[in-house]
Parts: structure tokens; C-alpha cells; sequence
């Protein structure tokens, strides 16, 4: 069975700002292993061979049947490639990487030659967040065979994960050339260009993902934080309408509150950011959302309505007494406590 990668903790986690008040966090939209078909021994062999047994079992997703045998069966032949290999399937997909990288390094050093055992380290590396090994096998696996493309996409996502976007675009862009009508490919391809801060060629790849695969909410979303990244409020906004039509979560509306914001819909804005509110009162985005959104009507107004410049200052506040240290809303409740007006130095 193929694992899922939702790819680097890091790069998972990592912000990125559009502006002082447009926070987007990247979703990355994954990696794939290659799926490894268990060579079965001679049939005559099968009633007293434990390897025979545990690849069977394996193939009937009995795992821990599975373990039981072909772990008998290293104990009587420790180089045993097949049985290190069903193991290191079997362990991947119990997500226990530790134990699939021992078995997958053991295959990859025995037999150094087949593409898929380095790619196989190289994919529970990355998923361990190992990224500097993982980008090592994922080379070894394209010197086996270049043209792979989850070898060349996942390449690109590593070198992203490590701060280095520019080593890594080459390879995500040939992932895409070989396989054109892959969402995962274009998607994956975007993200590493908006890491490399080259939001207008990212742009056109989310596009084409979707357009091959219109469900892939991750790539939308991805695309929503694109769009705000380039001051694009009004297609971000209309993006994530679209998100919101099938999936209704807090951190949605938050994205669509900011879009708002950058679209000049402060009234909008604020009934998005509200709605957050409601259900986490807590959520510092959320309030400092509701915050911006006032202070915006309050701009819009030629800053004559101050009851909406108070009601933006409480809501910083709010903010401030859950985190004191927030440099951009401490700045803010200083400019606008002063009526708007921002002291000179």
C-alpha cells in the first residue's frame, strides 16, 4: 500500500506573510511511494517457508501475522532482501518509520542498484522529516532513473523544506514534464515556487491543478494564500467562496476574513472574522481580524466614525491580554489610541 506524505513539518508549519495583517500558512500538497509487489518463492516451498507466509499474510493485510513470520524467517536467513522488504512495507504502513527505514536501508545497501530501494529511504526519510538524508536517496534514485517523477517532484519539496526553493523548482518542473496531466505534480510545483517568493509563476500552476483536479481543496487553499500574497484580495476572496462551499472550518473563514480586508470589504471582513470568534474565543487571528476590520471602516470613513476606532482598540487589547508580545498589534493600538495619528520620532 502507498504511503501519503503531507510533506515537511517545517515547511507544514512555516508563515508567510502577505502584508502586516494577511497571514497564510502553506499546505503541501504530498508525496507518493512507490508501491512494492511482494515476489513470492517457489510454491513447493510455501508450507515450511516463513517467508512465504509472512508475504501472504501481508498480501491478506494480516500485519501482525505478517511480522510474526517474516521476522522468524530473518532470524533463520538475516539477508533475506524480500523479507527486510515486506517488513520495511508492513512498518511504513503502520506509519512506524523508524522500523521501515532500518529494513528499506538494509534492502537499499544489499542491492544498490533498483531505483525504488533508494527511493523507498528516501520517501521515510522525508516523512521523518530526516530531509537532508531524504534529499541524498531521492539523488541516488534519479542517477538510477531520471525520468521518475515522484523521485523528481519529492526532490523539489525537500529542497523547499530545507530553505532552498531555487535547488529545488529544476525538479519540480520536470516532475510536471513528465507527467502533465498530474494535479499532485502542478500543485506540488506551485508551492515551490511560492517558496522561492515567485508568487506570479506560481500562480498559473494552481491554476492548472485545478483545472485537472477541481476537488483538490489543499491546492485551492494554496492558492487562496497566492493570491493574497500578491495583493490579490478580490480573486483570493472569490477563491475561497469556492473552498467554503465545501468545507466550513475556522481557519477558512480567518483566510477569507483577510482576503476581504484586502479587497476592501472591511464590513464583510468583520462578519467573517466574528463568525471565527464565535467559536473560539481565543483565536488570536480571529481577533485581531475583528480588530483590522474595524479600523478599516473607521479609515473609510475619513476616520470621523471613533466609535469604530474604539471598538478596533478593544479588540487589540483582547488580543494583547492572551499575547502580550505582538509587535504589529502593539503598534497598532499605539497609532490609532492617538486618534489615528502616529507620533513622530
Amino acid at each position: 500500500m502507498p504511503a501519503s506524505l503531507p510533506l515537511s513539518t517545517r515547511l507544514l508549519r512555516r508563515a508567510i506573510f502577505a502584508s502586516a495583517t494577511a497571514l497564510s500558512t502553506w499546505h503541501l500538497t504530498g508525496c507518493t511511494s512507490v508501491p512494492t509487489e511482494i515476489p513470492l518463492q517457489n510454491s513447493r516451498e510455501a508450507p515450511a517457508d516463513a517467508y512465504v507466509k509472512g508475504a501472504l499474510a501481508y498480501q491478506q493485510h494480516d500485519l501482525d501475522k505478517a511480522v510474526l513470520y517474516l521476522e522468524q524467517s530473518l532470524r533463520a536467513d538475516p539477508k533475506n532482501i524480500m523479507a527486510h522488504q515486506t517488513l520495511g512495507n508492513i512498518y511504513r504502513d503502520k506509519q512506524d518509520y523508524n522500523k521501515a527505514l532500518e529494513h528499506y536501508r538494509f534492502v537499499a545497501e544489499m542491492d544498490p542498484y533498483v531505483y525504488t530501494n533508494h527511493y523507498n529511504v528516501a520517501l521515510t526519510s522525508h516523512l521523518l522529516d530526516h530531509l537532508r538524508d531524504a534529499v541524498v536517496s531521492y539523488l541516488r534514485a534519479l542517477r538510477l532513473k531520471p525520468t521518475d517523477m515522484r523521485s523528481n517532484m519529492n526532490i523539489g519539496l525537500a529542497y523547499a523544506s530545507l530553505g532552498r526553493a531555487d535547488l529545488g523548482v529544476p525538479y519540480s518542473q520536470k516532475a510536471v514534464d513528465l507527467d502533465p496531466k498530474s494535479p499532485e505534480a502542478w500543485g506540488n510545483l506551485a508551492v515551490v515556487l511560492d517558496e522561492s517568493h515567485d508568487y506570479g509563476a506560481a500562480e498559473p500552476a494552481y491554476q492548472k491543478a485545478l483545472e485537472l483536479d477541481a476537488n483538490r481543496l489543499d491546492v485551492a487553499r494554496n492558492f487562496g494564500a497566492n493570491l493574497i500574497a500578491q495583493g490579490k484580495g478580490h480573486q483570493a476572496a472569490a477563491v475561497y467562496e469556492e473552498i467554503l462551499r465545501k468545507l466550513d472550518n475556522t481557519q477558512i473563514r480567518e483566510r477569507y476574513g483577510r482576503a476581504l480586508l484586502l479587497a476592501e470589504r472591511p464590513e464583510d471582513a468583520f462578519k467573517e472574522f466574528s463568525s471565527v470568534f464565535r467559536r473560539e474565543p481565543r483565536n488570536l487571528l480571529a481577533l485581531n481580524g475583528m480588530g483590522d476590520a474595524m479600523i478599516g471602516q473607521y479609515e473609510r470613513s475619513n476616520e470621523v466614525d471613533d466609535a469604530k476606532r474604539i471598538a478596533g482598540l478593544s479588540y487589540y487589547r483582547k488580543s494583547l491580554s492572551i499575547k502580550p508580545v505582538q509587535p504589529r498589534i502593539s503598534e497598532m493600538v499605539r497609532k490609532y489610541e492617538q486618534g489615528g495619528i502616529l507620533p513622530h520620532k
